[in-house]
């Protein structure tokens, strides 16, 4: 539904045509110096114009979400507007058909008017001895269109990646976790995001206290709803110092937002509004959230589905919410935060698992089990299997690491469904000339890295092209010479390459070409066993792929990386609290820790104990390409309360030999 400016009160009679309804919000802070008498006059104006929804006053100032026909919302706009306290007001008004179900009404509080005086406009819920910030120092305000543009020039910057002196920009959602889970702001690469997670507004500043490091010295740009929240949100974020004065905030909010760019934008999935529309979608259809219960994309909050335990909304998709009509017992539902801070303690009825119709494998439990990680079901004969997301090596791929996993699909079938993803940076193909063959006969080997060494023999003819075609290869973080090798090499006509200058690369590269669509690099030697250690660059690139995996393909309740895949692997485990993934466990094969130096800060800055996610570590003694001192060190970040160790006697591989396989089920077993 179209939605109007303060400037587009001449549209009135053509749009409201006496029927037509609406909603509008607006706040303002502003000193209220009789409250009684202000909570009287929106009383009586909203009365007499047939107005219903919330108005809370405070001595600091009002706040309105009220719905109607368009002709009286417009009268009251005119009145209020008319009022000198409220002058300027930012009225947010949209069009909507009027509530046909008075059930979601009531819930939202449109089925009357109610005005009440409150002791604040907003609360962050601090101690008594803390004085709350003042609006006055709130972030500064940012229209859609330079928020926007903010994300276009950062998405730019990426990919020039440590050429700009600016401060790095963080985007931070100020919304509680049932409005995230429907949408929210995807970034580009070059822009962090963090979703708090919040079970309620007051929640904010304890995260924003112990999330301080992630912020400090960094361009924050903060958004929410309607505004109203980071005007409080960016002012105590600002308390802090001067290592928190670049707080920005996105004004009139997503509202405002999506006036401004119908499709979307860099807001995905739904907004989520606190009257009976329930939520206000772009033009992009794109769905974010998910069933509580069988996990396929389902955004609608209108059966209004509670949290058992703590009331908070869940979304459960009409199928599952079909199951529980023809139940004889109470059907209990337990949000992601209850299950996350140990308290989903009581007993799901079966009709939760009537979309689980798969059989549970035998648990085999550990004599001293993993702290931190759930118990295993003891009393569902059917159980959902695990969905695990698997992130390939260092010049891998989807399709290819996926075969390299088949045996250990097979026998993990019954537990756990894994998903791959391809890596973000395409790779050129490296071929090693032979000297003592003639130039009709030159071997050319797709090489040059520790994952997938020596696999796709290539031959160059004797007019210098590459015959067959290869399956490209792709990594999660590459090399600064590469990634400068990969610039000259989308030119096809582009002059030799100057061999590159860095002394962990051993790529001597002499000309370059193109092949069936891919890209060739020729080199003088065998690969570099270390060069992973030199490869800190792409990270941008990367978390935006990851990211969209998770909203694209997620939930997963695990992730799965293989050499270089491991090395992020670890690191999502340190993001994943302030992000949206969920996961619940890592698995990290032949890992290593990652080399790029703001991993290593953001680890260090971690738990004392380690990093708090339940791991399980697979490395061989006899790994040629990540040394198994590597692998150690990577087990080292994590809490040893919470992992798990496999050391076999192969290479670089995940064994499936009986004994290994039985503690890989006996790990993933903990968490059905």
């Amino acid at each position: 539904m179209p939605s109007l400016a303060n400037n587009d009160k001449r549209m009135a009679p053509k749009i409201a045509n006496g029927e037509m309804h609406g909603v509008l919000l607006y706040y303002k802070f502003v000193v209220i110096p009789d409250v009684p008498a202000v909570v009287a006059w929106f009383s009586s104006l909203c009365s007499s114009l047939a107005l219903l929804g919330r108005i809370r006053i405070a001595p600091d100032g009002v706040n309105v979400t009220v719905g109607g026909t368009m002709e009286s919302l417009f009268k009251h706009m005119d009145a209020v507007g008319a009022n000198p306290l409220f002058a300027n007001i930012d009225f947010k008004l949209s069009s909507c058909k009027p509530c046909a179900d008075q059930k979601v009404a009531a819930e939202c509080g449109f089925t009357t008017l109610s005005v009440r005086a409150v002791k604040e406009l907003i609360t962050l819920g601090l101690h008594s001895s803390i004085v709350q910030p003042s609006v006055s120092n709130a972030g500064q305000h940012l229209t859609a269109k330079q928020f926007h543009t903010i994300l276009e020039r950062a998405a730019l910057s990426a990919e020039y990646e440590g050429n700009s002196g600016e401060k790095e920009y963080v985007l931070l959602d100020a919304r509680n976790i049932y409005e995230t889970r429907i949408g929210k702001f995807r970034p580009p690469p070059g822009v962090a995001f963090y979703d708090p997670r919040l079970r309620q507004y007051s929640d904010l500043p304890s995260w924003l206290d112990a999330n301080a490091d992630q912020l400090r010295n960094k361009q924050v740009l903060m958004y929410c709803t309607g505004g109203v929240r980071c005007e409080l949100a960016s002012a105590y974020l600002r308390s802090k110092g001067r290592e928190f004065e670049d707080v920005y905030q996105l004004s009139g909010g997503i509202h405002r937002y999506l006036e401004a760019f119908a499709d979307g934008g860099f807001f995905k999935g739904k907004n989520f509004v606190f009257d009976h529309r329930m939520a206000v979608a772009s033009s992009n259809p794109e769905v974010l959230g998910c069933c509580l219960l069988c996990k396929v994309p389902f955004d609608s909050y209108s059966s209004r589905t509670r949290c058992s335990l703590c009331r908070l909304l869940v979304l459960v998709c009409t199928d599952c919410q079909a199951c529980s009509t023809t139940a004889t017992g109470p059907v209990t539902y337990v949000c992601e935060l209850c299950e996350m801070n140990g308290k989903s303690s009581i007993q799901k009825s079966p009709v939760e698992l009537c979309k689980r119709n798969i059989p549970s494998p035998t648990v085999v439990m550990t004599e001293a089990p993993i702290v931190g990680m759930p118990s295993p079901l003891k009393e569902h004969a059917q159980a959902q299997k695990l969905r695990v997301l698997c992130l390939h090596g260092f010049r891998q791929n989807a399709s290819s690491f996926r075969g390299r996993l088949s045996a250990l699909r097979k026998k993990l079938k019954h537990i756990a469904d894994m998903v791959f993803i391809d890596a973000p940076h395409e790779l050129p193909f490296l071929y090693q000339k032979h000297q003592s063959l003639s130039a009709s006969q030159e071997i050319v080997l797709s090489s040059g890295t520790a994952d997938d060494a020596g696999r796709g023999g290539m031959v160059e003819d004797s007019e210098g092209s590459l015959q067959h075609a290869t399956t490209r290869k792709y990594g999660w973080l590459i090399s600064s010479s590469i990634e400068g090798d990969l610039q000259e090499l989308v030119d096809v006509c582009s002059p030799a390459i100057t061999p590159s200058s860095d002394s962990n690369e051993d790529l001597l590269v002499t000309r370059q070409g193109r092949s069936n669509g891919n890209i060739w690099m020729p080199v003088l030697s065998a690969f570099d066993p270390l060069q992973y250690e030199s490869q800190s660059q792409g990270w941008s690139r990367s978390w935006w792929q990851i990211q969209e995996a998770f909203s694209n393909l997620g939930p997963f309740d695990g992730v799965l990386g293989f050499s270089q895949g491991a090395a992020i692997a670890a690191v999502l485990c340190q993001l994943r609290s302030s992000s949206n993934m969920d996961f619940r466990f890592v698995i990290l094969c032949s890992g290593f820790p990652s080399p790029v130096l703001q991993h290593q800060q953001l680890i260090e800055t971690g738990a004392v104990g380690g990093i708090a996610c339940p791991s399980l570590h697979i490395f061989g003694r006899q790994d040629r390409q990540i040394g198994v001192c590597k692998s150690k060190q990577l087990v080292e970040l994590f809490d040893a309360n919470m992992r798990m160790i496999v050391e076999h006697d192969s290479g670089h591989i995940i064994p499936t030999k009986p004994q290994y396989v039985q503690q890989y089920v006996q790990f993933l077993s903990s968490f059905l």
